[in-house]
């Protein structure tokens, strides 16, 4: 394609990479998530990934969706998923356990965002 009007053609190398810059976790999530969920991960990618959660977990994904717009019922959903009340579950395997504990962090920091102490802040300026 000439861009300049001078018989400049862009280099076909170029056009291969724009096109491998498509991320390619999307390829590792679950047929079983539902929209809301992809739109979770989506938004949650640059604080936590949930790779392996979206592999092998897509109910729990599906489940955190539902009440992630509502950080206090997220968290009773962690809770939920996190503590053993029926005495008959083996447990998440540790990088699915690692990944939900990140995000459940992610949550508590919405819940209780850091105060800022504006002397502090003077301070930095």
């Amino acid at each position: 394609m000439d861009l300049t009007g001078y018989g400049y053609k862009r280099p076909v190398q170029e056009t291969k990479i724009a096109a491998r810059s498509v991320p390619q976790a999307t390829s590792l999530r679950s047929p079983e998530l539902t929209n809301g969920a992809v739109r979770l991960l989506d938004s949650v990618a640059h604080k936590c990934a949930m790779r392996e959660s979206a592999a092998h977990f897509p109910r729990v994904l599906n489940r955190l969706a539902e009440v992630w717009n509502d950080p206090s019922r997220a968290e009773l959903c962690f809770e939920e998923l996190l503590l053993d009340s029926r005495h008959t579950r083996a447990g998440f395997p540790s990088a699915v356990l690692s990944e939900i504990m990140t995000l459940r962090l992610y949550n508590a920091s919405r819940m209780f965002p850091k105060p800022v102490d504006p002397w502090q802040e003077m301070h930095l300026r």
